[in-house]
């Protein structure tokens, strides 16, 4: 471990409060660790906005002294690049990172920083990064590089370069480079003149430090980046390119040699592609996209496209002299009172409605994505009981799309119906296959997995008319002339009707029986303690130190913690509850424990800030124990009757305030529980039959 130095973690921000305070929290989670790894940590944040909301959050953080908080505001909009240089200028540390505002520090952050630095001569290192949803789940692990090495010299970055995927090796990526703090003000100090009118500024002065020092790469992750959310795709993917052409020109600028400026391009060639150079060059005709063209030998791949024309003419002539063998392949003819099912991909509560309802209804599954392997649900396959499809394999958006369209249409005159789940991601070929169905007289139902009131938003107003366009003809395609729809929660059900589609709810249906065996409810309660459960996957989304909070304050509750997460969140939640003998933590348990927590609790506490379902309610209900739940969630809005198998709230204070009904009802009424306890467990019994005979009625009508 490196000696104690103090760390400049330097924001740079515009008008993007949420996600900021989102960062500041993370970085106050993760600070606690600090101390013990050698560091303390200093946060810089350099306010580009043209509004004083991040003035008044960092004014609001100002008063709880975690770490040392500096602000800078310039007052206007000095753009993106002079305001990254400016949250530079700001660090007093021993080491700098330049952190995006969506950015979030690894748990590993602080070990993998020592391992870096270890060497003394070490100016700058460079990391991976975990990919991110906006809704925080992981997306993928992005390995910048083949391996970690230091390196010294031109000969060294050469070969670096070649072993390179992508530009964020070389810094385009903000959140990857670490810089040392006396290094990085020498080399601010040295440089003559910055480029600000280009988005990379800050990659001339990595350009300028890996050029004269000695450098890093780490193959560990030091951030989670925020994926769909990159502000330079505001003017699309082809004007992109363009701009990533800058990068290079920082290189250029800061004396890079042309062996390197030329290896710098074949690397963007490999994350970019030649083909989406072509487009750029006809769409944008941007000079930095036709000075690569006209100059670049990494790109002799170019004069290639003049055959193109040829190769088209070739295919589709390959192509007619094959229409038999098409038609043979995608019009396969089936038992004509078949119905076929057209799903995303296969989950696992899918799996088992598809595997009840086919015991008394023949149909077929089409399968239009494989399983997301983040989700590990390919072994779902193994319990499937019934005839399917796996149509879509394509990595390529497009591709795939087009793909599993002209299946479908071939494969649609042998049903008699078609249920459609209305997927986003595959609303081109679900649309596409709806319209053919209406043409063909196929019978057509949905399947709403939408809700009223759905929005998409992503980094600027022109793609997001352009998306929210794309799911408004999409679900427009899919449910008009649709005869019934069934929806995914009530709100779904409001979607559908504002179409004009009769629509009842729900379809989420879990196979509860094969896991807990017969439903239960609960009669009686043991003295003591109110006994809360909180069984979740731990992370900041579900909020759970509210629970810990409410019970800390609250002596007549009793707090049971069951589940997995991040480290980091993870040990927040064991020092917020440190020193209460109320509280305890079980970890990871399987469903033979899961059943014995559900028989110990007297409450399931759910205190996500968003769900669009919540499985863990109907698995409470089902072994009879009532729902203290957050109304972010589609399940607790479904399935909680207020006093009667649970209670809803709103904030951490309505919590506060209905534990203390909880608590008042328990003490006045005897039998209070037991009658809750039963009112949950014919919940959940009604809605799981409930589920079934409505796809029953819906497929076989």
């Amino acid at each position: 471990m490196i000696e104690s130095k103090l760390i400049s973690i330097c924001i740079p921000t515009r008008d993007r409060v949420s996600e900021l305070e989102e960062n500041l929290r993370t970085i106050s989670t993760i600070s606690r660790r600090a101390e013990e790894s050698g560091f303390s940590i200093e946060v810089c944040i350099s306010d580009n906005s043209t509004s004083n909301d991040v003035e008044s959050l960092v004014s609001r953080w100002a008063e709880f002294p975690l770490f040392e908080l500096h602000y800078f505001t310039h007052g206007e909009d000095v753009g993106a690049a002079r305001n990254f240089i400016s949250a530079l200028r700001m660090a007093c540390g021993d080491y700098v990172l330049l952190l995006g505002d969506d950015d979030y520090l690894h748990e590993d952050f602080f070990d993998n920083l020592s391992r870096a630095f270890e060497d003394k001569d070490i100016t700058l290192a460079f990391f991976d990064r975990v990919s991110i949803s906006l809704e925080g789940e992981v997306v993928s692990i992005d390995q910048f590089s083949s391996e970690s090495a230091v390196m010294s010299g031109e000969q060294d970055l050469l070969k670096y370069i070649d072993r390179s995927h992508v530009l964020g090796a070389l810094g385009a990526f903000i959140s990857s480079v670490v810089y040392r703090g006396e290094a990085l003000r020498k080399a601010l100090e040295s440089i003559e003149s910055i480029n600000y009118s280009s988005p990379y500024a800050h990659v001339e002065v990595v350009a300028w430090l890996v050029l004269r020092e000695r450098f890093v790469y780490v193959n560990s992750a030091l951030v989670y980046a925020t994926c769909d959310n990159d502000s330079f795709l505001s003017k699309g993917y082809l004007k992109r390119i363009a701009i990533d052409l800058e990068f290079i020109n920082c290189w250029r600028d800061q004396g890079a040699s042309a062996e390197i400026l030329d290896s710098l391009q074949r690397l963007l060639l490999r994350e970019r592609s030649w083909l989406m150079f072509v487009k750029a060059k006809a769409c944008c005709g941007r000079k930095a996209v036709q000075d690569f063209f006209s100059t670049s030998d990494a790109f002799s791949a170019y004069h290639f496209v003049q055959y193109i024309p040829y190769l088209a003419c070739l295919v589709a002539l390959f192509l007619f002299r094959l229409k038999k063998k098409i038609v043979r392949l995608f019009c396969a003819v089936r038992p004509s009172e078949r119905i076929l099912i057209v799903q995303n991909y296969p989950a696992p509560y899918r799996v088992a409605l598809f595997n009840k309802l086919f015991k008394k209804i023949d149909f077929d599954v089409a399968y239009l994505n494989p399983s997301p392997s983040e989700r590990l649900w390919d072994k779902v396959k193994d319990d499937i009981r019934y005839p399917y499809l796996q149509l879509g394999v394509e990595q390529n958006w497009l591709l795939n799309q087009a793909l599993v369209s002209t299946k479908l249409i071939g494969m649609l005159g042998g049903y008699r119906k078609l249920l459609v789940f209305t997927d986003p991601p595959n609303f081109f070929s679900c649309a596409v296959v709806s319209i053919a169905a209406r043409m063909k007289g196929v019978t057509r139902l949905s399947w709403v997995s939408l809700w009223d009131g759905y929005q998409v938003n992503t980094s600027s107003w022109v793609t997001t008319l352009l998306a929210r366009l794309y799911v408004y003809v999409g679900l427009r395609a899919i449910l008009s002339g649709s005869t019934k729809a069934i929806g995914y929660c009530r709100s779904s059900d409001e979607l559908a009707r504002s179409y004009g589609v009769a629509c009842e709810s729900s379809s989420q249906y879990f196979p509860l029986a094969e896991v807990y065996g017969d439903a239960k409810s609960k009669s009686g309660r043991k003295e003591g303690p109110v006994r809360l459960l909180v069984i979740s996957y731990l992370s900041p989304r579900k909020q759970v130190e509210q629970a810990i909070r409410c019970v800390n304050s609250n002596d007549e509750f009793e707090l049971c913690i069951a589940g997995v997460g991040g480290e980091e969140y993870v040990q927040s939640l064991m020092r917020l509850g440190a020193g209460n003998e109320r509280i305890c933590f079980k970890g990871y348990v399987n469903p033979s424990q899961k059943s014995e927590l559900f028989e110990w609790a007297d409450f399931l506490l759910f205190t996500t800030s968003r769900d669009s379902w919540g499985y863990v309610v109907n698995e409470a209900f089902y072994n009879g124990v009532p729902v203290v739940g957050s109304d972010k969630a589609m399940a607790v809005k479904d399935l909680v009757s207020e006093a009667r198998n649970g209670f809803v709230f709103g904030s951490e204070e309505q919590l506060a305030e209905t534990l203390k009904v909880i608590a008042r009802e328990i003490s006045m009424q005897d039998d209070f529980l037991e009658r809750m306890s039963k009112y949950a467990m014919g919940t959940i019994v009604d809605f799981n039959a409930g589920v079934e005979s409505r796809f029953e009625k819906l497929l076989a009508d």
